[in-house]
């Protein structure tokens, strides 16, 4: 989250003690297993490491039916309050409280303090993996049932598909941190390869190389564009480094693309949209509330938005959800001064709220 943000929120108590997963225990329980391929540098195909399929039986045929959207097409806005799950105006109690988590066409995937990785689907929870509790981060293709994270150890991407009952292992370079899976998209996964950032094809495992950026930092993903590090924060590239968005004055480091690439929102003190394709800002009406940030695209033209009065920890949180390009914003919840949110709130950004 923004820098502001992440002083304003110190860091979350840890969450209920559970028992480290044991993977290796978990895949010989599958039921079966298949090794993909390992493929040379040839006909633009990289080398990607052998991967592990678990066909899990963790979903039901009634689970992979959940249809999280609303009747116009927009998901429902969620965040966690402690271990309360919001979608809109349900709430659930997860009995547990999560550090991070995101959302999926399928349900909800959430790590908690000890690095345990959970798959939540209509009221059942699931233990699915483990990643390194000190540095949390899930990615997620909110189209789909994709999930992602790097194993605790940092030997694999990990990729589970929530409405297929798999997961995925990919071997990771060494050296490989949670931040280095970016995103999923489309059946592609956004990481760092052996030789820098790529493009996967999950099922072909076909690389393609992303040439631009000026940084280490890798962002979101969505259709052919990518969000790359430029001279003034992120910027917006086609997958052959060519740049089709770079705003002046804004220094994010982190930031979202509408799910059919139209629109950009920085993570930043002021609610910044983009239009990819013009590059023109989009002005959205945020009541002149002193802090907004965009934090999930609901649909194709609807964001999700924290946002405050002023940035200052004794100000009142609030959610709203915006439309773009029409530019109006309502409040659909009021959280509490920042400073009593301190070890609770959590929002399906893949990262705890103070990372």
């Amino acid at each position: 989250m923004t820098e502001k943000l992440q002083t304003l929120m110190r860091e979350q108590a840890d969450a209920v003690d559970f028992a480290a997963p044991d993977l290796d225990t978990m895949i010989a329980a599958g039921d079966r297993r298949v090794r993909h391929r390992r493929l040379g540098a040839a006909g633009g195909i990289a080398a990607v490491a052998a991967g592990v399929v678990l066909v899990a039986p963790f979903l039901t045929s009634d689970q992979r039916a959940v249809e999280p959207t609303g009747p116009t097409g927009a998901a429902p806005i969620s965040w966690v309050d402690g271990t309360t799950l919001h979608e809109g105006a349900r709430t659930t109690d997860l009995e547990f409280r999560p550090r991070a988590y995101v959302r999926t066409a399928g349900g909800y995937v959430l790590a908690d303090g000890k690095g345990a990785v959970w798959s939540w689907q209509d009221g059942d929870r699931t233990l699915v993996g483990s990643t390194d509790a000190r540095d949390l981060r899930l990615v997620s293709d909110e189209e789909s049932g994709l999930a992602g994270w790097v194993s605790r150890d940092g030997s694999e991407y990990v990729v589970m598909d929530q409405l297929a009952g798999t997961i995925t292992g990919y071997d990771a370079p060494a050296g490989t941190q949670p931040g280095d899976f970016a995103a999923l998209d489309a059946g592609r996964a956004y990481w760092s390869g052996e030789n820098g950032p790529v493009v996967v094809d999950l099922e072909s495992l076909a690389e393609t190389p992303v040439h631009g950026g000026r940084g280490t930092y890798l962002g979101d993903l969505e259709d052919d564009l990518v969000a790359v590090s430029g001279d003034q924060g992120v910027v917006i590239e086609t997958l052959d480094g060519t740049t089709v968005l770079e705003p002046t004055n804004s220094y994010a480091d982190l930031g979202y693309l509408s799910p059919d690439a139209h629109y950009y929102t920085w993570d930043a003190d002021e609610l910044q949209v983009y239009d990819v394709r013009s590059g023109e800002r989009v002005s959205v009406d945020v009541g002149g509330r002193g802090f907004a940030t965009g934090f999930d695209w609901l649909g194709t033209g609807t964001l999700a938005v924290l946002a405050a009065a002023d940035a200052d920890d004794s100000s009142v949180a609030e959610l709203l959800v915006c439309e773009v390009p029409a530019g109006s914003c309502r409040q659909v919840a009021e959280l509490g001064p920042f400073d009593s949110l301190t070890d609770s709130l959590v929002l399906p950004v893949g990262i705890p709220i103070d990372g």
